[in-house]
Formats: C-alpha cells, structure tokens, sequence
C-alpha cells in the first residue's frame, strides 16, 4: 500500500466508479483536491455538524485540508478486509473500499497508511504503551477489540471533545455509543467505518421452505414483527409446529427442531427479551441491576424457552460449526429457525434458495423495543499522541460517513448475499435489526468487570434456575472493579492498567 504505483494503479482503475458513486472526485494520482476547501486542517477544521432529516449525510462531510500528510491507522488483523481493498475477503466491496479510502486521500490531501500489524490482546497495548511514552505520534486512529480493555488504559482522548466527530447521526451507533460514554466522556466508539455493527449483529433466520412444509405464512411472521408482536412466546408457537422426533425415541441432530441454536444466540435471547444488568446515570454515576425483578423474572422465562424439545443446543462458539452443529442441522433442513450473526447470511445463501431474517424477540408485548446485540465490535479511538487531532477526527468522521452511505448498501446486497433470499422484505428486516443495536455497559467492559454480561446464559447452558443466587456472588466484585474503573474516567491518567492475555468467554 505504501507505494506510490500501486497506488496510483489503483486509484487509475477505480476512477470511472468513483466519478458515478462519489461526488466531487476530480482528479487521481499525485494532483491536489480541486475542492472549495479554504480551512487549514493543521489548525481548524469546518464542520457542517448533524441535522434531522438528511438523506445523504456525504452532504455534511468535514471540509479540510492536510497538505498531504500521511495518516496512520492501526487495525487488527482480523478486521484488515473491512479496512485495505487488497486484502478483503469480501471482494465484492473492494471497488467501495478503493472509492471510499481514495476519496477521503483526494478531498482532505492525505495519505492512507492502513497497518495491521499488532497481534492480539498484548500486541496492540504493548505498541500504544510505546507510542504514549516515546511521544512518537506513531498512530492518528486506532481500531482494537472492543475487549482489549483500552478505555482504562491512558491512551486516547475524549472523543466527545472533538468538534469535528458528530456521535448524533446515524454513521455512528448510538446504542453502543451512549453505555460507553460516562461523566461525559468516551474514549472508544463504534461507527460504520467498520462493518461490524452489520456483521456481529445478532438476530434469527428462517427456513422458508420449512415453514410453506408446515403452512406457515411467512407474511404473517413479518406483520408479527413490524407490529411489535414478535415475541418470545409468539416464536415458540411456531418451533411447537416445526418439532418432530423421527420414531427412534431420542431427540437428537438427526431430528427436527423449531430452533437451532448456540453460545452466542442464546446470550442474544437474553438481550434480545430485555436483559438489563447495569443502568448509567446522568451524573456517570453506574448502578448494577443483577436481580432486578424483571430480570429476576425473564430469566426464568427465557430458561423454559430453551428447555424443551423445540431446540437444539449446538454448543459453544467453536462447537456451532461441527457436524453436528447447529448451523448444520439448519442447513440440512431439520430446523425452522435459527440463531445467526447477520455475516452467516452469506453462507446461508450457499445453502438454501429461501430465506428470511427476523430480529431476536420480544419478552413480551409490553417490552418497549426490539434489542440487538453484537457478538462484538472493533472499536475506534484517537491516540493522545496524535499528531494532529483535527486531522484525525475529520478523517475518522469522513470515513464513517463513507462507510455508511456507500459501502453498507453495497455489503447488504452481495457481501451478505441478501439477494438470494428470495425475500424481497429481507434488506427492510436487516434495517430493523441493525437500527435496534443496544449494548449493556458491561457487556462493552467485559474485561474490566470479569465477564459479568456472560453468566446469565452460562447459567442456562448448565441447567442452573438459581438465577438470584448465581448472579448475587458477583456483586461485591462488581463494586470493586467499579472503582477502579470510574479512575479512567477522572482526571487521573495512568498507563498502568493491566494488560494481561485474556479473552471474553465465547471468543
């Protein structure tokens, strides 16, 4: 990516799109941005700011220039193919991705300089550790694991100070956003400059000819939905009809089932029916709710969801994809429903000619809204070491903006192969999904508060009903892992955090 040819080579071959999808593109190469653009970015960046109503939020881009400077952006690995064209997996957006970075170079005269070369957990503290002491401004963005435990850990400025960053609008996802701001300040969020809030979101697909098999009608299933009638017990009346044991008296993978479920689809159920373990206040002041009543009594109710005969347990996170796996038993047939993130849509695709997907349901009909939860998210932050913060508050806003406006359509469509389900509701149903994403502050803080957000599910995978008991042995350790927590958010920085290797349970 560093060299110029290659770039240029590139640059040359995208250009007749560019010129259709992306307003303003007027020239390739090495020629500087023929733009109106009159602020100097090295000291003050002009910024349209948020508004209601606005149809394409590429009308409200920062307005900047950098004199070409390089900007340096640390991504993990695993996420390289959302970032670097080349290296995408998903080639049918690589031309959206050419046209997003090579815009972002041309309108604000920068250089892209997209590196992944940390490894894990201890890779990436070990070079923001360096960065912070040496003063080096080795990285403008920084894009960890949302459970690498970064928040705490000194590196990044408030994102909320930044003038140039809108967390209002859409391009970035509130319901992430909002349980990660306290006292006023978020050191990481999550945009759509990663694809991420689409790919991890988590929700059920259905087996359409399974349900015409049972005379299912599948419209009815979707005014369900778009009603706010698509609940826990609504679902479970269809898996009833779906079920059936083949004669040999034991349920097992070579049965059929209502649902097809695993790890992560199980703790999505509970997120999805309303499971609440903390609450925020105005004043940053974070309260545990572990046994409130009604998760008291959701619990319960999920719990006897799962233990029935409608629903097979694949397993783990690992264990989902062996073969006798729940993604197997659905792709085989013998499930009318099942638990996926939205990335395995594509897949699915492979497999069946007809499908639908529906977001995770209701508890019951008094629950306000639908909730989507993420298996997880790269998140975004800005090195306190930045060279230019403005620089890198408008390139990340840019980005964002792009990312949303023009890659998200294009990755709906044929990234996620949506347009062989053979279900023309399904992009409108994925609209759905994705604008109901809200996430528990313990969730996003996992590591810092020892996996809390995990244990409810972990409880009915083992079988264990003592909801209140089970959860009341973590309380006192929340608490005090919550002071060490608010330090962060104070105006005491420190570098000291440990970052230890650990994993989120499930990864």
């Amino acid at each position: 990516m560093k060299k110029q040819y290659v770039k240029l080579l590139v640059l040359l071959m995208s250009v007749l799109m560019l010129a259709v999808s992306v307003a303003g593109l007027v020239s390739c190469g090495g020629k500087k941005p023929t733009t109106t653009d009159t602020t100097a970015g090295t000291e003050e960046g002009t910024t349209p700011g948020s508004g209601e109503g606005i149809d394409d939020y590429k009308t409200i881009l920062p307005n900047a220039t950098f004199d070409g400077a390089e900007v340096n952006i640390l991504v993990m690995a695993s996420r390289a193919w959302q970032f670097i064209p080349e290296e995408s997996s998903v080639d049918v957006i690589q031309n959206e991705l050419i046209a997003r970075n090579s815009f972002v170079e041309e309108k604000y005269d920068v250089y892209l300089n997209i590196e992944t070369t940390y490894e894990g957990w201890n890779g990436f503290h070990q070079q923001c550790k360096t960065d912070l002491w040496s003063d080096s401004a080795a990285y403008d963005i920084t894009s960890p694991d949302y459970y690498y435990q970064t928040e705490t850990a000194g590196y990044f400025m408030n994102l909320a100070e930044l003038d140039a960053i809108h967390l209002e609008n859409p391009y970035w996802v509130e319901g992430w956003n909002k349980s990660a701001t306290i006292n006023g300040k978020i050191f990481t969020a999550v945009s759509y400059f990663t694809l991420d809030p689409i790919s991890n979101a988590r929700a059920i697909c259905m087996n359409n000819y399974f349900a015409e098999d049972l005379s299912i009608d599948i419209d009815e299933i979707k005014e369900l939905v778009y009603n706010n009638g698509w609940t826990l017990e609504a679902m479970q009346q269809y898996m009833a009809l779906a079920s059936s044991e083949n004669g040999d008296g034991d349920w097992d993978f070579n049965d059929k089932y209502g649902l097809a479920y695993n790890l992560w689809g199980g703790r999505a159920s509970l997120w999805g029916a309303g499971l609440k373990l903390s609450t925020i206040e105005e004043d940053g002041t974070i309260t545990q709710t572990f046994t409130d009543s009604r998760n008291v009594d959701m619990f319960q109710d999920v719990y006897k969801f799962y233990d029935n005969a409608y629903c097979y347990y694949g397993g783990g996170a690992f264990e989902t994809d062996s073969a006798n796996g729940d993604r197997a038993l659905f792709n085989s047939g013998r499930a009318l429903f099942a638990t996926i993130a939205l990335n395995q849509t594509s897949e699915i695709s492979r497999e069946l000619d007809s499908f639908s997907v529906l977001p995770c349901p209701k508890y019951n009909t008094a629950q306000a809204d639908y909730v989507t939860s993420l298996t997880g998210s790269a998140v975004f932050g800005i090195m306190k070491t930045a060279k230019d913060p403005v620089m890198s508050a408008t390139v990340l806003e840019a980005l964002s903006i792009l990312t949303y406006e023009d890659v998200r359509p294009v990755y709906y469509d044929k990234g996620l192969k949506l347009r062989y389900s053979a279900d023309g509701d399904t992009a409108k149903m994925v609209d759905l999904i994705v604008s109901k994403i809200n996430v528990d502050f313990v969730f996003i803080n996992s590591s810092n508060f020892e996996a809390i957000a995990d244990k409810p599910f972990e409880m009915i995978a083992a079988k264990n009903r003592n909801y209140v008991s089970g959860m009341k042995k973590y309380v006192d350790a929340f608490e005090q892992n919550l002071e060490n927590f608010y330090d962060a958010y104070s105006d005491k920085t420190s570098t000291d955090s440990d970052t230890s290797e650990t994993t989120s349970a499930g990864e």
